[in-house]
Order: structure tokens, then C-alpha cells, then sequence
């Protein structure tokens, strides 16, 4: 095991008993004394105090801990921030919390009423279920959202395609129009070209000349009519290229709609993605938790066992005391000696500050009533001394 003590710009820096020392201090912290243990750990661990291969057997060694649960402890001291409301629990409910594929904010809200309203494990367990219940029906929702958009992008696209082929329809209809007209101006034209010319070759006859001239007027009003023709086509042609502006409008407005909605659906597949990842990493690490969960309802078990134990002791020994005490009265009182017994025995007690909010409420109910029966037998015995005059009289 690597012993450093002094870094190469001659600043000291940790040693492995160091560590040890601060790790030492945070078990004495009950409760949340684990994120102390973790940071220390994480520092030892980058620091290369011990050495390689020794670094398992000496974290189970020095904490106590299997190398899970001082996994778990240097986890909650790198994901678990300053102030935050997490820290303030206990690390299998503070564990079950980072593990849960809560949201942060969500996290912390749960963490803040499990703290201020002391829940237990399992009413946290019940809490986070209720918590991702709800974020699931979140996700659902999203997915609802996601197929209208896709169902309002299709009709968008129907609606443009209906536009496009009737433009369409409108442009061939105009071309024909156009083409009917080129058609008969030139079918017109050469007739009367050739019906002048035969004119001229028979010479002045009138009847003819004026039966051409009749044939001429009928051309002349057949082209009016196809002039008209013409126009109404050329307008219907502008109409319709007024149709494909707007038309084209629309669907650049529809195309930029389209293209909102294909990056609200990535965003969207994103998240999903994320959530999906993130159920398939809670369910890898469930049995571990549960185990964990076990491990910490099983540790209660024995310190509710060992509190009972002590209660038991203690008990036994106010009997021992209270026999004594009976003893010295039939014979020769020697109070002084058994109060010193007593304190010798359980004087500790007043020290033991934080120590006893790591035990159950039961158990601090119990040790109450032993130190009202001492605090009422010492306001019993001092009244009695004060019933005895200077004399020995009873006053």
C-alpha cells in the first residue's frame, strides 16, 4: 500500500491514513455520513494513495462495506449537488432516488417531502412509481401529439398534390385553346388567299366578288369569334397562373410547416429515445436495488434488535441498581457509590447527541420513559432530603 506524504512541488498531500481518519469520522455520521465516505473514497481512489491491486480489500476494510455499496456511495457523491435535498437522506432512499429515471426537478421535490415528512422506503418506492406512472402518461401523450402532426402533414401533402394536377389541367386545356386558334387563323388565311386569287383570274365578275366578299365577311366574323376565344383562353390562362402563385404561396407556407413539424417529430423521437434508454438502464439496475433494499431493511431489523437488547440491559441494570440500592439501605448507605455506578453505566447517554436520530421513534419512546423514572426518583429523593432539618428532625 502506497504511503505518499509529499507532492513533487513540495506540498503534503493525503495519506492512506488520512483517509482512513476522515472515513472513519464520516461512519460516526449516521445517516448521510455515506456522501462524505464516497467523496473520500473518490479522492483516495484518483490520488493513488493505495495502491492497485490492494484498492478492494482496503475500502472493505476500512468502511465495512462491499464494494456495491461503496459503488453506490462514490455514486451519490458525484451525482448528488451541494444543497441539494437529496443529501439530507439516508443512502438507500437517496440511491433509490438516482436510480429511479426521474427528472432532476422531480427528484428533488420527492426528496424535500421524504425529508420533512420522514418517509419511509417504502412510501418513497410508492412516490417514485406514482411519479414515473405520471411520466409515462407524459410520453403517451407526446406520442398522440406526434401522430396528429404526421396525420396533418399527410392531408397537407394530398391537398398540394390536388393543386398541382389541376393546374396542370388548366395549363393543358389553354394550350389546346391555343393551338385550335393558331390552327383555324392559318386554315382561314390560306382560304382566302385562294379565293382572292381565283377572283382576280376570272376577272370583274360581281356576282362572284360579292359572294367572296360575303365569304370574306363570314371569314372576318369567324375570326372575331376566334378572337374572342382567344382572349377568354388567354384570360382563363391568367386565372390560372393567379391560381399557381397563390397555389405556390401556400405550399411554400405548407413546405415550411413540413419542415417544422419533421423537426418537432426528431425532437420528439429524441426524447423518446432518452426515456426509452433510460427504462431499459433502470430495469439493469433494479435487482441490484432491490438487493440494496433488502441489505437496508435487514440492517434496521438488526439495529431495532440491538436497541432492544440495550433496553433490555439497561433494565437488567436499573434492577442491579435498584437491588443495590436496597442492599446499602439495609446496611450501610453508600448513595454516593451508587450513583457513581449508574453513571459509569449509562452516563453516557447525554453525549450521544446525533447518534440517537439514526434510531427509531419507538426506541427513543422507550428511552424516555427510563430517564423520566431517573429524573422523577432524583426530584423524589431530593425532596426527602429537604423534609430532614439541621438537627435530624423531620421538618
Amino acid at each position: 500500500m502506497s504511503m505518499l506524504t509529499v507532492s513533487e512541488n513540495g506540498n503534503r498531500v493525503l495519506t492512506v491514513a488520512d483517509y482512513e481518519a476522515r472515513i472513519e469520522l464520516y461512519k460516526e455520521q449516521i445517516g448521510t455520513g455515506y456522501i462524505g465516505i464516497g467523496k473520500t473514497l473518490i479522492e483516495a481512489k484518483e490520488s493513488g494513495a493505495v495502491a492497485h491491486g490492494e484498492w478492494e480489500p482496503w475500502v472493505e476494510r476500512v468502511t465495512g462495506l462491499t464494494m456495491r455499496q461503496a459503488q453506490r456511495c462514490m455514486q451519490a457523491a458525484r451525482e448528488i449537488r451541494e444543497g441539494s435535498a437529496m443529501a439530507r437522506l439516508e443512502m438507500s432512499k437517496a440511491i433509490l432516488l438516482l436510480q429511479s429515471g426521474l427528472d432532476e426537478e422531480t427528484r428533488e421535490e420527492i426528496a424535500g417531502r421524504a425529508d420533512s415528512e420522514g418517509a419511509t422506503v417504502r412510501q418513497l418506492r410508492e412516490e417514485i412509481r406514482e411519479a414515473r406512472e405520471k411520466m409515462a402518461e407524459q410520453e403517451r401523450e407526446s406520442a398522440e401529439a406526434v401522430r396528429a402532426l404526421k396525420g396533418q402533414l399527410v392531408q397537407s401533402t394530398g391537398a398540394a398534390a390536388e393543386i398541382r394536377q389541376a393546374l396542370k389541367k388548366a395549363e393543358q386545356e389553354r394550350d389546346q385553346v391555343a393551338a385550335q386558334m393558331r390552327a383555324s387563323q392559318q386554315g382561314w388565311q390560306a382560304r382566302m388567299d385562294e379565293e382572292a386569287g381565283r377572283a382576280y383570274k376570272r376577272g370583274a365578275d360581281e356576282g362572284r366578288m360579292a359572294a367572296e366578299k360575303d365569304a370574306a365577311r363570314k371569314v372576318q366574323a369567324r375570326l372575331k369569334e376566334l378572337q374572342a376565344a382567344c382572349d377568354r383562353a388567354q384570360l382563363q390562362a391568367a386565372e390560372a397562373r393567379q391560381k399557381l402563385t397563390e397555389s405556390e404561396g401556400r405550399m411554400a407556407e405548407e413546405k415550411a410547416a413540413k419542415a417544422g413539424v419533421q423537426g418537432r417529430l426528431k425532437e420528439l423521437q429524441a426524447e423518446a429515445d432518452a426515456r426509452a434508454e433510460m427504462v431499459t438502464r433502470l430495469e439493469q439496475e433494479a435487482q441490484a436495488l432491490r438487493e440494496d433494499l433488502e441489505a437496508a431493511e435487514r440492517r434496521e431489523e438488526k439495529r431495532s434488535a440491538q436497541m432492544a437488547k440495550m433496553q433490555e440491559q439497561i433494565g437488567q441494570r436499573e434492577m442491579d441498581a435498584a437491588r443495590g440500592v436496597r442492599a446499602s439501605l439495609g446496611g450501610e448507605m453508600d448513595l454516593g457509590a451508587a450513583v457513581r455506578r449508574f453513571l459509569a453505566e449509562v452516563g453516557m447517554l447525554p453525549q450521544m447527541g446525533a447518534m440517537l436520530s439514526g434510531i427509531g421513534e419507538s426506541e427513543r419512546a422507550a428511552l424516555r420513559v427510563h430517564v423520566d423514572a431517573v429524573s422523577a426518583w432524583a426530584r423524589g429523593a431530593a425532596a426527602a432530603l429537604e423534609t430532614i432539618g439541621a438537627d435530624g428532625a423531620v421538618m
